[in-house]
């Protein structure tokens, strides 16, 4: 009899946010986010030992910072270094609510030359998010256009590269001889790794 190692609705990854008030962040994250809350293991004086979130189809566990514990929130450590990115059906509107609900804009919503129209956001909480939604595609050589005016934009208006910026920045699939490229716009320390 063989062992599952993933248990069913889990994936490998799953992101564990530590927050001040898991309790506020919960509700924020369901009304900013559409979050629907699963579990909940309540602690002492009204804290959350631990809880299970799902946002879209991705599970996400919060849970508040415990006194003593190696797990800090990022209020504790003076911001989180980490930013989870949500693809939505609506930025625009998604962005606003989160706005609205107490998250602080970062980077306004805008079309992003890998096909995405997405924006930066804190939530009250200290942790960082993109949201998006996937807008293009790229064309039948799989290039993206670029607006005019973008760095590492060719004169055909087409964005040529093999490297990889960023997990979320799709690459062309080619690149030919005599092809216009943008790596020499990316700095060399952003050039993660060529694909």
């Amino acid at each position: 009899m063989s062992s599952k190692r993933i248990p069913k609705g889990r994936n490998s990854v799953t992101p564990y946010l530590v927050v001040d008030d898991a309790t506020r962040a919960i509700d924020f994250y369901k009304q900013a986010f559409g979050a629907t809350e699963l579990m909940r293991l309540p602690g002492p004086n009204s804290t959350v030992v631990h809880a299970d979130i799902k946002i879209g189809d991705s599970m996400i566990m919060v849970a508040d910072q415990h006194e003593g514990s190696q797990f800090r929130s990022p209020k504790a450590v003076g911001g989180s270094p980490v930013t989870l990115m949500i693809y939505v059906d609506n930025v625009d509107e998604a962005f606003k609510r989160a706005v609205s609900l107490g998250a602080k804009e970062t980077k306004a919503v805008e079309n992003q030359f890998y096909g995405a129209r997405a924006g930066n956001l804190v939530d009250p909480f200290g942790h960082l998010w993109t949201l998006a939604t996937h807008v293009e595609a790229g064309n039948s050589d799989g290039a993206f256009q670029v607006p005019i005016g973008t760095p590492g934009r060719g004169k055909s208006g087409l964005h040529r590269t093999r490297w990889w910026v960023t997990p979320t920045v799709r690459s062309s699939t080619r690149l030919e001889k005599g092809r216009e490229s943008a790596t020499e716009s990316i700095p060399p320390e952003r050039r993660l790794r060529q694909g």
